[in-house]
């Protein structure tokens, strides 16, 4: 991961305090990223209420977990920044990475998840169906992925985000239950019982943390 250069890191440890949070503006000023998000979300949500079949429940799973998993880089770069939390430094900025790179994955996955439910809306075949249920299984594995990134967050010891790494928790199992949804109205179409039982073992496998039953 790039790090932050000295004044990068300056000004955050001043905009923290110690523990207050950095406002939008100043993390932006860190992260050298835009101020389009909430742009792009409305722009998202206007095409998830609208009459086309897709973007849909999917691909909003995606979305939700992305959502979790920048909580946890949150917690983690407020961590980071943190004097009194120097000692874990190292690991809060690993856990920076590993979060950020699992919210680009998530937005992937969601976006994999439209494409192959257009390829079955235009065509339903023994391929476009297992393609169709193996979309949100990735995403399920994903969720997986960013409860172990929760419970790196939470060892940070950051009391004053636990509020944040809980909601995070909340949005990872909120999105496991919605890829099982998906995957299990896919597997309603599905012929092939083998190949549908190799998905069923792949996604428990995914739910297992959250103990959720498919």
């Amino acid at each position: 991961m790039k790090r932050l250069s000295e004044p990068q890191r300056e000004a955050l440890h001043s905009a923290v305090n110690d523990e207050l949070r950095p406002s939008p503006r100043m993390l932006c000023l860190c992260l050298g990223t835009g101020m389009t998000m909430s742009t792009s979300i409305d722009d998202y949500l206007d095409a998830l209420a609208s009459s086309a079949p897709t973007p849909g429940g999917g691909s909003a799973a995606g979305l939700v977990g992305a959502t979790g998993a920048a909580l946890v880089a949150m917690v983690a770069r407020i961590t980071y920044a943190a004097p009194r939390h120097a000692a874990v430094q190292e690991q809060a900025e690993r856990l920076i990475e590993e979060a950020d790179t699992l919210r680009r994955r998530f937005l992937a996955a969601g976006a994999a998840d439209e494409e192959a439910y257009a390829a079955l809306r235009a065509a339903s075949t023994p391929e476009s169906i297992a393609a169709a249920a193996a979309a949100p299984i990735r995403i399920a594995e994903l969720a997986a992925e960013l409860h172990r990134a929760i419970s790196r967050g939470a060892a940070l010891g950051n009391r004053y985000l636990a509020s944040d790494l809980r909601c995070a928790d909340h949005f990872a199992r909120a999105c496991a239950y919605a890829a099982a949804e998906n995957v299990a109205i896919n597997h309603r179409s599905m012929k092939d019982e083998s190949l549908r039982q190799r998905q069923q073992v792949e996604l428990d496998s995914a739910l297992a943390c959250f103990s959720i039953d498919p």
